[in-house]
């Protein structure tokens, strides 16, 4: 480059004029004298000037300018360059944020003045090979920052050959000058953190130098081989004062890690309060790891702020920590601290899944097959099963063993079936022992073996499993298994003492029944009391079905809505359901409708579709609030997708007379779905519609063939219908014997309408039968059927 002349000054007094002016205050001086001594050659100058342009110090800031004079000092030999170089190749550099957002635009799509004069400032990507040429000279220069960093990219292999021995010579150039990120180099290497073989002793020895000289970086690492227990005879209360002293130098990763030492609570630690105050302190540094923690401890504590726990498992989700994803799924699935929502909790779970979190492709799976959340799709499900299987999740075997069992999606395959059971059950999956357990007693897919039945319900017991103690008991009771009734109660019983809620229901379905013990109607209600209070699901709907239909109940009307009220506030959508029927009857003298329409709305939006067709019900018809057609044909709507037969009828009748596409083509698929299901009203629907090309192309053939379906079932309608089509020769093969037929069963079932076609069948056959017609339309006529009514004055008068 061309060197310009100095008039006089040396580049030596440059750069001393130029420390006054900076001392001075006058920064853009000082950038200015640099600038003219680097001009005239002088390396420290330019290797000044670049620390200026990347400070942004009496210059515009650019990192391409920074590089710019750095590689001019480098060049020159300027060895403190070398070391710029390396760290900016190593780490690299955003924009410059002096030069982004609205400073840089003028209006949409302009670009301003400023950001066309510095169109060199762009960022600098990590060029870890660049790196290792700056590095390696700062090393080789002995500066201890460019050898710490040569030593980590030798460590790790980045730009360079993995070479653990040069890592060490390098981290040694840094220790040797008592550079404590040297030693603490030299602590990594020595700890196995690049799979080199660990030492830790040795590694402690460089941990505790790098600590001695007041590095947090070194206690905390010393406080990490303390907790893993790899120092003998070190305990964790030393490891906890280490990260103590780190967290408050304003160290993150201590703050998080001190924080979660007393959250986990190891050796007696334990103190959620300052456990928070910590976690708190890194999360708002943006530790994600310790918004998960915090997220954890909140969610956990003895009275839970679930709101506030979603919303820092949330950040760290938003953040790319994959646990918190996978939680946050579980948040959502759970309706813990926000609305219960199976498609957040699915889209969370997918996440999670996509940074290999094995539990999410078990969840996605289950979710897959369930249709919760994310279309039913048991293809999708087995291969996300499988998926975890080959990622070493054992008990994903319990759902191929489902799927292989019921045929989803797949044929059926008994011996597959029972594979996948054995293998889940054999890596300790108390669901698969638990069904083993009820194959066996069943004699599904096996023979019928109780021996084998009771020791598979026994290792499910063992593991915690209430429902397979419950069964094993009741294999005893019944005299199946080795110990005998006695035993059986006993373990029921002590169960029940212990507040298992399974073992609580079950005593009270024994004693109300008295199949196996005498039945006993007091004990049986003393044992569904206990069984509420215990929270047992099944037992709170009891209650509240008696109290909705006035049954001798062992609880108060307060009782009953003080547990329905616990249980739905924690997310039950059946409890929030019950608690909205009473309510809006008033049960108990609460009545209290918003209040109803409230907790009915939850349950709705949990998909409960009692609760949809209810909402249904009630905003189509203005009970207690206003009427709200759409929202009433929504929620019938999401009802009927759920199978909720009634929620289809109240649907249909809002939306056929006269409807408006798609609601006629989407009401002919509910339908059809269910008759496809084997209901014989949705058959006959089906056998409507097609015969009628209502939201379908009109098809006789296939309108025969549900409607036949549903006449074997018992349908009169269907019969009926059926017997129109074939008598009108709408269908091949029409025999009027059989229309005749079906419509004498229907009507002797109590269809008039069949009765009053009965009379036409035989006033107009070949040849006529009128006293049959009489006879048919009288029967008609007598019950209302104004047609029958008509024809039978007209055949009377014509006789």
């Amino acid at each position: 480059m061309v060197r310009l002349p100095t008039f006089g000054s040396s580049p030596a007094k440059l750069r001393t004029q130029a420390a006054e002016a900076r001392r001075g205050g006058d920064i853009v001086k000082a950038a200015k004298l640099l600038r003219r001594a680097a001009d005239a050659g002088d390396a420290a100058a330019a290797c000044e000037l670049g620390d200026r342009y990347q400070q942004g110090a009496g210059v515009l800031q650019s990192f391409a300018e920074a590089v710019k004079h750095y590689r001019v000092a480098a060049d020159a030999g300027w060895a403190a360059a070398y070391a710029r170089l390396g760290e900016i190749y190593f780490s690299g550099r955003a924009a410059p944020h002096t030069l982004s957002g609205a400073a840089m635009r003028t209006g949409p799509g302009e670009t301003s003045a400023l950001a066309r004069l510095t169109a060199h400032a762009d960022a600098i990507a990590p060029d870890h090979a660049e790196a290792a040429r700056w590095n390696r000279l700062a090393a080789e220069h002995g500066d201890a920052g460019g050898a710490v960093r040569w030593g980590y990219q030798l460590a790790a292999g980045l730009g360079v050959e993995l070479d653990h021995s040069a890592a060490e010579r390098a981290f040694a150039i840094a220790a040797a000058a008592d550079d404590p990120a040297g030693y603490v180099g030299l602590g990594k290497l020595f700890a196995g953190g690049h799979g080199r073989p660990a030492d830790p002793a040795r590694a402690a020895t460089h941990f505790e130098r790098a600590a001695a000289l007041g590095d947090s970086d070194g206690r905390v690492c010393l406080a990490v081989l303390i907790c893993r227990g790899e120092l003998e005879g070190r305990e964790v209360g030393e490891a906890a004062d280490l990260l103590r002293q780190s967290a408050e130098a304003q160290s993150t990763e201590a703050m998080y890690l001190y924080g979660d030492l007393r959250r986990v609570g190891v050796d007696g630690l334990a103190n959620p309060d300052e456990a928070e105050t910590w976690l708190r302190r890194a999360a708002a540094r943006g530790h994600r790891q310790a918004m998960v923690s915090l997220g954890v401890l909140l969610g956990s504590r003895e009275h839970p702020d679930h709101a506030s726990a979603a919303a820092f498992l949330r950040d760290a989700a938003d953040l790319g920590s994959a646990q918190a994803q996978y939680a946050l799924g579980e948040i959502f699935a759970a309706g813990r601290g926000v609305p219960t929502d199976p498609g957040q909790a699915a889209i969370w779970f997918a996440k999670a899944a996509e940074q290999g979190v094995v539990q999410a492709y078990e969840r996605l799976g289950a979710m897959q097959a369930d249709g919760l959340g994310i279309a039913q799709d048991f293809a999708g499900a087995r291969s996300w099963f499988s998926r975890a299987v080959e990622a070493g999740e054992p008990s994903a075997h319990f759902h191929l063993g489902a799927i292989h069992h019921h045929g989803l999606g797949a044929p059926r395959d008994p011996a597959l079936a029972l594979e996948h059971y054995r293998l889940a059950a054999e890596a300790g999956d108390a669901r698969a022992m638990l069904r083993l357990g009820l194959l066996h007693a069943q004699g599904e897919l096996v023979e019928q073996d109780f021996a084998q039945a009771a020791e598979w319900y026994a290792r499910a017991a063992d593991l915690g499993s209430a429902e397979a103690r419950a069964n094993l008991a009741f294999l005893l009771i019944r005299d199946l298994a080795a110990g005998g009734a006695p035993q059986g109660l006993d373990m029921l019983v002590q169960a029940a003492e212990a507040d298992d809620q399974t073992a609580l229901w079950a005593l009270y379905g024994l004693y109300r029944a008295g199949d196996y013990v005498p039945a006993d109607p007091a004990l049986a209600d003393r044992w569904l009391l206990r069984a509420a209070e215990a929270e047992t699901p099944g037992a709170v709907y009891e209650l509240a079905r008696r109290l909705e239909s006035d049954e001798p109940s062992p609880a108060s009307a307060d009782l009953v809505i003080a547990l329905l009220n616990r249980a739905a506030s924690a997310g039950d959508r059946l409890a929030q359901a019950w608690l909205g029927r009473v309510l809006f009857v008033g049960q108990g003298g609460r009545r209290d409708p918003p209040a109803a329409m409230a907790w009915m709305t939850r349950a709705a939006n949990q998909g409960d579709a009692f609760a949809q067709a209810w909402l249904g019900d009630v905003l189509s018809t203005g009970q207690e609030t206003s009427v709200d057609l759409e929202a009433a044909k929504n929620w019938y709507l999401r009802a009927a997708q759920q199978d909720h037969i009634g929620a289809l009828q109240s649907l249909t009748a809002m939306v056929i007379p006269g409807g408006e596409p798609p609601w006629p083509q989407t009401v002919f698929a509910l339908w059809l779905k269910l008759a496809e299901g084997g209901d014989a009203l949705a058959q006959r629907m089906a056998g409507d519609y097609l015969a009628r090309g209502v939201g379908c192309e009109p098809s006789p053939e296939g309108a025969a063939h549900w409607l036949r379906l549903a006449s074997a079932q018992g349908n009169s309608a269907a019969r009926r219908l059926l017997a129109g089509l074939i008598l009108g020769g709408e269908i091949a093969a029409a025999d009027p014997v059989e229309a005749e037929t079906l419509l004498r069963l229907a009507a002797e079932d109590g269809d008039l309408d069949a009765a009053y076609g009965l009379g036409l069948v035989h006033q107009l056959g070949l040849p006529p039968n009128l006293s049959a017609a009489r006879d048919w339309y009288a029967s008609a006529a007598r019950r209302g059927h104004p047609q029958a009514q008509q024809a039978l004055a007209a055949l009377s008068a014509d006789i």
